[in-house]
C-alpha cells in the first residue's frame, strides 16, 4: 500500500491528532510523504513521538511536534494555535485521538466515563469547531474522523468506546450537511481489528478484545475473519484520499475498513 498514490497534499497542512505512535503516526509518515506539512500531536509517549516527529521531518517537509491534552479544551486552543504558528492554517484535520479502557459497564465509573467522552468526543468537536471558520474562509477543507465499525455494533468489551464512536457517526453526517457546497468536506472512517500496540486509557489494553483477554459474546462476528489484521499503513493510503482534491464529492461518507469483518 506505500507504492498506492493520490493527488499530492504537496503545501496542505495537516493536523494528525494522537499521531505519537499507532494508527496516527502512520497517517502522519504518509502525509509527509505526500508533501504536507505535518503536525504531530501527542499528549504521551513521548519518546515514540519524537521517534515519529524524525520519521516525518526526514521528508523534508515543514512540521512540528506539539503535546496537548484534547480533554482540556485550553489545551485544544493551543494546539490549533501552536500548530497555526509553525505552519500556516490547517487544511486538513485528522482527529484519531482516542481512549479505550477496555472495562464491562460494572468497570466505569463516573470520573471514567466522563474522561472517555471528553477526549473521544470533546476532543473531535473542540478541534473541527476550531478549524471550520478559516476553512470557510478559504473555501476548502477536509475534516477525516477516525472511528470504528463499533459505532454500529456493540465491542462486548467496552460499551464506552462504542458510545462515543456512534456520537462521531452523527456528528460527522450533521458537520457534513453543515458544510455541503463550501468546499469543505467532513468524512469517517469504521475501522475493524488494526495493530497499533497498547492504547490509551488502561496501560493493558490493546485493540481487541482477544489480545485484552476478553472473549467475544458472538463467536459468530469475528473481529478478524481471515485470520489477519489490518496494518496501519493499509488505513493511511485512504485517508489521504479523502484529504485530497480527488474526493471532493465525498462528504458525510463513513468508509468501512474491517477486511469484511461486518459481513459476518
Amino acid at each position: 500500500m506505500k507504492d498506492v498514490e493520490v493527488k499530492s497534499l504537496k503545501g496542505k497542512t495537516i493536523l494528525v491528532t494522537g499521531s505519537g505512535k499507532g494508527l496516527g503516526s502512520a497517517i502522519a509518515v504518509e502525509a509527509a510523504r505526500q508533501g504536507a506539512k505535518v503536525a504531530v500531536h501527542y499528549r504521551s509517549s513521548e519518546k515514540n513521538a519524537y521517534q515519529v516527529f524524525e520519521e516525518v521531518r526526514a521528508f523534508g517537509q515543514d512540521c512540528t511536534l506539539i503535546r496537548a491534552d484534547l480533554s482540556i479544551p485550553e489545551e485544544a486552543e493551543r494546539l490549533y494555535q501552536e500548530t497555526v504558528r509553525a505552519l500556516g492554517e490547517i487544511d486538513i484535520l485528522v482527529n484519531n485521538a482516542a481512549l479505550q479502557y477496555n472495562l464491562d459497564f460494572s468497570g466505569y465509573d463516573a470520573a471514567k466515563i466522563r474522561t472517555i467522552f471528553q477526549v473521544n468526543l470533546g476532543g473531535y468537536l473542540r478541534m473541527s469547531q476550531r478549524v471550520l471558520s478559516p476553512m470557510r474562509q478559504k473555501g476548502w477543507g477536509r475534516i477525516i474522523h477516525i472511528s470504528s465499525v463499533h459505532a454500529k455494533r456493540p465491542t462486548t468489551f467496552d460499551f464506552c468506546y462504542s458510545m462515543t464512536k456512534g456520537a462521531i457517526k452523527m456528528l460527522t453526517r450533521e458537520l457534513a450537511l453543515e458544510c455541503g457546497g463550501t468546499g469543505i468536506t467532513v468524512n469517517s472512517l469504521e475501522l475493524g481489528a488494526v495493530e497499533i500496540g497498547v492504547k490509551s486509557g488502561n496501560p493493558q489494553s490493546v485493540i481487541t478484545g482477544e489480545q485484552a483477554g476478553l472473549k467475544p459474546l458472538f463467536p459468530y462476528r469475528p473481529e478478524r475473519p481471515w485470520g489477519r489484521i489490518i496494518q496501519p499503513e493499509q488505513v493511511a493510503p485512504a485517508v489521504m484520499f479523502l484529504a485530497s482534491e480527488g474526493a471532493d464529492c465525498i462528504n458525510g461518507a463513513a468508509l468501512r475498513l474491517d477486511d469484511a469483518a461486518m459481513l459476518l
